[in-house]
């Protein structure tokens, strides 16, 4: 294992801007291994993840059910693009439209949660006709062009062309407040500033 200021090197090195100081640690450990709700550095030492951010593995680092489901899948067929007829991903789309509420019966598969609130978004234009959206002040929604626009934290923003329709609201949080009221001030505070 090369430790973790040869990685910290070679992130600035080989990754993009954005990429390289984001570890958030003084002396970030290098991780190694991932058990469940565990993870484990180079020197063998135990963390338990309650990282509820970016990245996050909500089913357990290296969930045995998962991760034997995925290998007999990939042993199978690993991945082709949505334009070839797969059962996995129509019975999977069948199986979310008997529980989901309401009427929501249609799926939107993709690998991140950029691409997730991208899809989010378009949808959004699409149903509305509109292209603007409100952000809520410090959130992170993703690395697509669209996503770090709606992303107020400057280091994960490493675009400097980013999209003007989108408009940020400081968040509506109040310890006093159900979240209604919360947002009925803040949109009336908003009304009086503007």
């Amino acid at each position: 294992m090369i430790g973790a200021e040869k990685i910290i090197e070679k992130k600035k090195d080989y990754l993009f801007p954005s990429s390289q100081g984001n570890h958030f640690y003084k002396n970030p450990p290098q991780l190694v291994k991932g058990d469940m709700q565990y993870l484990y550095d180079d020197n063998g030492k135990e963390y338990i993840d309650f990282f509820a951010g970016v990245s996050v593995m909500n089913c357990g680092h290296c969930n045995k059910e998962i991760l034997e489901a995925t290998i007999n899948q990939m042993q199978t067929l690993q991945h082709t693009t949505i334009i070839y007829l797969t059962e996995q991903m129509v019975n999977l789309a069948e199986k979310l439209s008997n529980i989901l509420p309401g009427n929501l019966r249609r799926s939107f598969f993709c690998l991140s949660g950029s691409e997730a609130n991208e899809g989010a978004m378009l949808l959004a234009r699409l149903y509305t006709g509109k292209n603007e959206f409100i952000a809520l002040s410090n959130g992170l929604h993703g690395r697509t062009h669209l996503t770090m626009s709606a992303t107020e934290i400057p280091m994960w923003r490493a675009d400097p062309n980013l999209s003007k329709s989108i408009h940020f609201a400081k968040n509506v949080y109040d310890e006093n407040l159900n979240i209604e009221e919360a947002a009925k001030k803040i949109f009336r505070k908003y009304r009086r500033d503007n």
